[in-house]
C-alpha cells in the first residue's frame, strides 16, 4: 500500500509565505557565504534546473536552506522487489511553485549525474505524485544529492545529481504536428546492415547501431528525444544524444529470450537498458521491432495517421497500395521458413489484383492521404513525386505535399535571352522533403522533368530560405505538364539555370 509523505511543520511555515513571484534564481534565507554545509553534503555540491522560462543553480548552502520533508515510501528495483526507506529532502515541485513554475507542466524530465549518466522520466511517473531532491538516505547525510518519486522504479533514483532538464508540455497544435505518417520495420531493415559484436554480461551478442540504423533509413538524426515502448508497457524517453551512441540486439544467450529485443550496449547501467522493446517513436517517424502484430493495433499503439491508403514498401522499393477499408485485415508476421517479415490481409476482397495484397520483406509502411479510396487510381497516378534515396523509393502524393509546411517568395528570374520574369511562389522548402523522405538534407540531387530533362541541383541552392519546391504561382496551381505539377524555383542568389519545371522525381545522391 502507497504511504503519504509526512510534511514537516517547517514546510508548512515555508509555504505560507511563498510569493509566487516569477524570480528565476533561488535567493537563500541566509547568505550562502554565511552558511555552513550540514555534515555529509560536500561543499561542491551544485544542482542546476532548467527548462522553458527556468533557470535555478542551487549551492550546497542553497539546498540546505529549503524546506525538507521527510518521507516513508518504496524504492522498487528493476526485478520489481519493493525496499521499505526512509528519506529525506526537499520538494521539486514546490520549489517550481516559489519560481512561478508548476512540475505539472513539465511534459518530462532528464535527470542528469555527475559522470553523465541521463535517465528521462515521463510525466505519468509523478503525475500522481511529487519528485524530491534527497540529502538524506537511511539516516545517511548524502554527499550530493539524489532524486527520488517515491514508490516508483529505483531508476528514477539517480544518484550524484547535478542537473535537471525540464521539458514544457507541447500544446495541442505541436502535438498534432507530430503525429506519425511512417512507420519502418527494424527487423526487416536491419538484414542490410552490418551487424557489431558486443559483450552482454559475458555472452557476444550481435548488436546494431541505433545511429547507423537512422542515418540509412532517415537520413539526418533527430535532435528531439525518442520515445522507447516495451512489450509489457512500459515507457522511457531517451534524449537523441545518450540513444544514437547504443544498440538494439535480437539474439540472447539461452534462457534470456524474453529479454529481445534488447536496447543496451557495454557502458550504459542496467537501469538504462531496455527489455523487449516493441516501438521508438521520434516526432512523426516510428519504428517496430517486433516480429508480429496486426495492423491495427500496431497503428494504435503509434498513433498512425488517418490516411486514404497506406504504401506497403518492401526493401526492393516493391510498393503495394493498401486501401484504409483493407488496414482492420492486416497483419504482419514473420516468415517461418526464411524469417523475412511480411503482410497479409486474410479476409479482404482484393478483387483481381496481382498479389492479393501480400508483401514480402516489408520494410516502411507510410500513410498516402491524398489517395481516394473510390477512385480506383493507381499509386503511380497519384503520387506527385517520386523520391529515390540509396535504395528506397518513397512517394509523395499531393495531399502529402500540402500537408508540410508551406512557404511563400517572390522571385525574379532572367533567361538565356535576357528576359526577365517575377512571380509570388508557393511551396515546400527542401528541407521539409527531405526530413519526409528520410534524406541527408545536405547533398545535391538530380531532378527528373516530366519530359525526361534532367537537372543537378546543388546542397547551397537546394538549401538557400529563399530556395522552395513550388505547387502554386501568382496564387493559381502551376499548370501541368504531363505529370509534372512542380517547380523548384532558385533563389535570386542563383541563375536561372538553377530552376527545374514540372518536377516528377527527385533523385538524393
Amino acid at each position: 500500500m502507497k504511504k503519504h509523505p509526512t510534511i514537516l511543520l517547517s514546510m508548512l511555515i515555508a509555504l505560507a509565505v511563498f510569493t509566487g513571484c516569477a524570480q528565476q534564481t533561488i535567493q537563500p534565507t541566509v547568505p550562502p557565504s554565511t552558511v555552513t554545509p550540514q555534515p555529509g553534503l560536500a561543499a561542491d555540491a551544485k544542482l542546476e534546473i532548467t527548462g522553458k522560462g527556468i533557470d535555478i543553480t542551487l549551492t550546497a548552502a542553497d539546498m540546505q536552506s529549503l524546506p525538507q520533508e521527510t518521507i516513508n515510501c518504496q524504492n522498487i528495483d528493476s526485478n520489481g522487489d519493493a525496499k521499505d526507506v526512509t528519506v529525506s529532502g526537499f520538494s521539486l515541485g514546490a520549489l517550481l511553485e516559489q519560481n512561478g513554475n508548476s512540475l505539472a507542466r513539465a511534459a518530462s524530465l532528464n535527470l542528469i549525474a555527475s559522470d553523465g549518466y541521463v535517465m528521462s522520466v515521463p510525466s505519468e511517473e509523478y503525475a500522481d505524485s511529487d519528485v524530491y531532491i534527497l540529502l538524506n538516505f537511511e539516516g545517511d547525510a548524502l554527499q550530493y544529492p539524489r532524486s527520488c518519486i517515491p514508490d516508483k522504479r529505483a531508476m528514477y533514483w539517480v544518484k550524484e545529481l547535478i542537473k535537471i532538464e525540464i521539458a514544457a508540455e507541447e500544446s495541442s497544435n505541436e502535438a498534432a504536428a507530430e503525429q506519425v505518417n511512417r512507420i519502418d520495420i527494424f527487423r526487416e531493415g536491419v538484414m542490410g546492415m552490418q551487424a557489431e559484436k558486443l559483450n552482454n554480461r559475458g555472452f557476444e551478442v550481435p548488436a546494431y547501431s541505433l545511429k547507423d540504423y537512422f542515418e540509412k533509413y532517415f537520413g539526418a538524426l533527430p535532435s528531439d528525444p525518442i520515445l522507447m515502448i516495451a512489450r509489457d508497457g512500459f515507457e522511457k524517453t531517451e534524449t537523441a544524444g545518450v540513444f544514437f551512441e547504443n544498440y538494439v540486439t535480437l539474439e540472447a544467450e539461452e534462457g534470456e529470450e524474453d529479454d529481445l529485443p534488447l536496447y543496451f550496449s557495454e557502458t550504459i547501467s542496467d537501469g538504462m537498458r531496455v527489455k523487449q522493446l516493441e516501438l521508438l517513436i521520434s516526432g512523426s517517424n516510428a519504428v517496430y521491432l517486433g516480429s508480429e502484430i496486426a495492423v491495427p493495433d500496431l497503428f494504435e499503439a503509434v498513433g498512425m495517421a488517418e490516411a486514404d491508403s497506406y504504401s506497403f514498401i518492401a526493401s526492393d522499393g516493391f510498393e503495394t497500395v493498401v486501401p484504409k477499408d483493407a488496414i482492420g485485415f492486416g497483419k504482419i508476421f514473420a516468415d517461418e521458413t526464411e524469417g523475412f517479415i511480411r503482410a497479409g490481409f486474410d479476409g479482404y476482397d482484393w478483387g483481381d489484383t496481382k498479389g492479393g495484397g501480400k508483401i514480402k520483406y516489408l520494410v516502411t509502411i507510410k500513410a498516402n492521404g491524398g489517395v481516394s479510396e473510390a477512385s480506383n487510381k493507381s499509386e503511380e497516378s497519384a503520387q506527385l513525386l517520386k523520391c529515390f534515396v540509396n535504395d528506397r523509393k518513397i512517394s509523395i502524393t499531393e495531399a502529402d505535399f500540402l500537408a508540410l509546411p508551406q512557404i511563400e517568395k517572390e522571385l525574379s528570374r532572367t533567361n538565356s535571352k535576357g528576359k526577365t520574369t517575377t512571380g509570388v511562389y508557393k511551396g515546400v522548402h527542401w528541407t521539409e522533403i527531405a526530413k519526409f523522405i528520410g534524406a541527408d538534407p545536405n547533398t545535391s540531387v538530380t531532378l527528373v522533368a516530366s519530359d525526361g530533362y534532367e537537372s543537378t541541383i546543388t546542397a547551397d541552392a537546394l538549401n538557400d530560405p529563399d530556395s522552395l519546391f513550388a505547387f502554386y504561382q501568382d496564387g493559381e496551381n502551376i499548370e501541368s505538364e504531363g505529370d509534372g505539377r512542380v517547380w523548384f524555383c532558385a533563389s535570386e542568389n542563383f541563375t536561372a539555370n538553377f530552376w527545374a519545371k514540372y518536377v516528377v522525381k527527385i533523385v538524393v545522391e
